[in-house]
């Protein structure tokens, strides 16, 4: 998943499927940081934007307060309190349309997520006072086309891309097109 903040015309931050502090998942650690980040710039008020004008995700979740990646009762394979992916179903879920080659690093490079980050519910949100375009992934095999439209709902926008769930690595000149698209679209006349 990418997600993406921009200030006027350039990219301030962006999260690119991995975990930003332990224990958490990474798309709602950031749009949660993104939401701290407007609270705490001096002279904003709580839960007004800052200089963060607009989110980007992209084959990800956009939950709202209340809610946990995962229902409370789902059962995991775990080890250590980590979520375990099969090694034999990583490549089809998450980079069935990469380059083979460029599939198996990615692969390789995967860590158990932990059980927590998947059960935590989120307190805050920051597409609410932040707008947002939902980027759906109309091949993903890990967040099926349904649900990501589910989650485009809550989004000021919605964008769609013909790839799997990482389309950084299998289209990453779509990608980079769209995020400067949108930006170009959110970014105040002048």
């Amino acid at each position: 998943m990418l997600i993406a903040a921009f200030e006027n015309d350039r990219v301030i931050e962006i999260g690119v499927g991995f975990q930003i502090a332990p224990d958490q998942a990474g798309v709602r650690v950031f749009a949660c940081y993104l939401t701290k980040f407007a609270d705490s710039t001096p002279g904003i008020a709580a839960g007004e934007a800052g200089d963060v004008s607009h989110i980007i995700y992209l084959a990800a979740l956009q939950l709202d307060e209340g809610e946990s990646m995962v229902p409370a009762d789902t059962e995991f394979p775990t080890r250590d309190g980590d979520v375990l992916l099969p090694d034999d179903d990583s490549r089809h879920l998450f980079y069935a349309d990469v380059p083979a080659d460029e599939a198996d690093r990615a692969v390789a490079r995967l860590r158990p997520q932990s059980v927590r980050s998947c059960l935590e519910v989120v307190t805050r949100v920051a597409w609410k006072t932040i707008p947002s375009t939902y980027v759906v992934c109309e091949q993903d095999n890990v967040l099926p086309p349904a649900f990501q439209e589910q989650m485009a709902s809550r989004a000021t926008t919605v964008r769609r891309l013909l790839t799997g769930h990482s389309p950084f690595l299998s289209s990453p000149a779509e990608v980079a097109k769209l995020i400067t698209t949108v930006i170009a679209d959110a970014a105040p006349a002048r």
